[in-house]
Formats: C-alpha cells, structure tokens, sequence
C-alpha cells in the first residue's frame, strides 16, 4: 500500500474570503498564499495548522451549478492522501485500476505544483492521491526548520557566553543595560498572555498583538534578547565573543524572518502594522 497518509481535506466555498477568514481567526489556522487559475477562475487558499492538519478552501465561478461529477458542488469536494512521491502515485493508480476502481483524474501536475490523480470510492466520494510537487517536502521544506535552527543558535551562543563567563560584569552600564532588557522581555511576555512558544515560530492563536511594547517594535522580546547578549558582549571584547553575541543575532534574524512571513499569512493587517513600526530598534530598524 505505501506509505499513505491524509495529506488534506478540501471544501468548496461559496465566499472563500469568508470562509478562509473563519478557519484563521476561529479555528486558529494559517493561511497560504493564494492560489488562481486565470483561464478557469479557480481559487484557492491552503489552512495549515500546527499539528500538520490542512484544509484546502476552493471557489470557482460556476460552483452554484449543480453538481456533476464527484465533489462537485458547495461543501466537501475530497479528501487527498500523501504518497510521497510521483512514483508512488502512479503506481497506487496503476493498481487501483486494476482493481475496477473509477479513476476520475490521470497523474499530472497541477497548476499548484502538486502531482495528483484523482479516484471515486465506490460511493462516489472524490478521493486525490497525492504526490510532492517541485521542491517540496512532507514537513514543508528546509524553510521549516529555519525557526528551531535560530532558536539552538540564539540558546547555544548565550550558553557558550555564560560558560565562558563573557555574559555578565560588574560595570554599571553593563548591569543597567541587562536590566532594561529584561524589563522589556517580561513587559513584552505580560503583554503577549498566556500564549506557548513555538520553537518553529508559528504564530498563536488570540489576534495581533500591537500593544505595550509592540507599539515601539515588532519583535521585543528579540530586541530585548540582543541586548541582553551585546551589553555583556561588548564588556568581554575579543573576537570569541563578538563571534557568539553575532551567532545569537543571526539566530534572532532567522527567527524573525521566519515568523514575519507567517504572521503576513495569517494576518493581514500585519503589512499596515509593519509599515508603521520597526522591527527591534525604534524608529530606526
């Protein structure tokens, strides 16, 4: 049988707009990029959540004609299994049809990069066989890991700093500059709630957070972080540790990245909240 497993469950929508605004703000999903096909007027976005469930979330012009082919009309259009890889798909197929079952789609690759075949089970519900389209992966791509990646650089040079007691000194302006920082990771903890983190950066549930210190920056917390590390760092110069105050920068960056182009998904008055307040550093960067 292979390796098969759901990979999604897709709907046609009536208002996708709408209907892709209930599964981000209700359900706490994160929304793809969309997805049109100017010759057919098909839309369609992909709802990701934080266990690897996704909802695909379809609209085209003529969805209020009656329904003529399996999954097509308004609600549950199919449920598509992951086989991996396009070998495996057209393998499942070539078996399948062996097997009487009615194949509704040939393998091909789809305007969004998927390589699918569709099938009918034998109550005519329409089911896609599922394979990786061009540069993707099961969890994503390399890109997924950015976030854990910048988290065990940010972890691992201020661990190697304390070590290496380079971390801390008795200098007043020193001290002074620690202690802002740490006022301004809680404030900005305090003003996020009692949300989890996230080694893979993915935005929670609980709207955009724009209050206490987010009015001044985007990224506090990072902010504060860094200068934590640098008021340390610059007490300690020698080119050990200026290597791992930037280790931990770079880790903050990475992260930073990362969750900006989700939070640009999932929410989008993210942009105008972007243009008018800098990332870490007020009124400059």
């Amino acid at each position: 049988m292979g390796d098969l497993r759901i990979e999604h469950v897709a709907l046609w929508a009536r208002d996708l707009d709408r209907l892709r605004e209930f599964y981000v703000r209700v359900l706490g999903g994160r929304s793809g990029p969309p997805y049109l096909n100017p010759r057919t007027g098909f839309r369609s976005y992909f709802i990701s959540f934080d266990e690897g469930a996704r909802v695909e979330l379809m609209s085209r012009p003529d969805l209020t004609m009656p329904q003529g082919e399996p999954g097509g009309g308004p609600g549950y259009a199919h449920v598509a299994f992951g086989l991996g890889s396009r070998e495996a798909v057209d393998a499942m197929v070539a078996r399948v049809e062996g097997q009487g079952v009615m194949v509704l789609g040939r393998p091909r690759v789809t305007g969004d990069g998927y390589y699918e075949a569709g099938l009918a089970d034998p109550e005519g519900n329409r089911i896609e066989l599922v394979g990786l389209g061009a540069g993707q992966t099961r969890e994503g791509g390399w890109r997924r890991a950015l976030p854990a990646v910048g988290y065990i650089l940010m972890a691992g040079g201020a661990a190697a700093l304390v070590l290496t007691r380079n971390l801390f000194s008795p200098s007043v302006a020193v001290i002074a500059g620690q202690l802002t920082g740490g006022v301004v990771m809680v404030w900005a903890r305090l003003t996020f709630g009692r949300r989890s983190f996230h080694a893979t950066a993915t935005p929670t549930a609980g709207g955009l957070v724009t209050t206490g210190p987010y009015r001044f920056v985007r990224h506090p917390i990072y902010a504060s972080a860094c200068l934590f590390i640098w008021a340390g760092a610059l007490a300690h110069l020698s080119p050990l540790v200026i290597a791992l105050a930037v280790v931990v920068s770079c880790g903050a960056a990475v992260r930073i990245a990362q969750e900006e182009a989700l939070l640009q998904q999932r929410y989008p008055e993210y942009a105008a909240y972007a243009g008018r307040t800098k990332r870490i550093i007020p009124c400059l960067f």
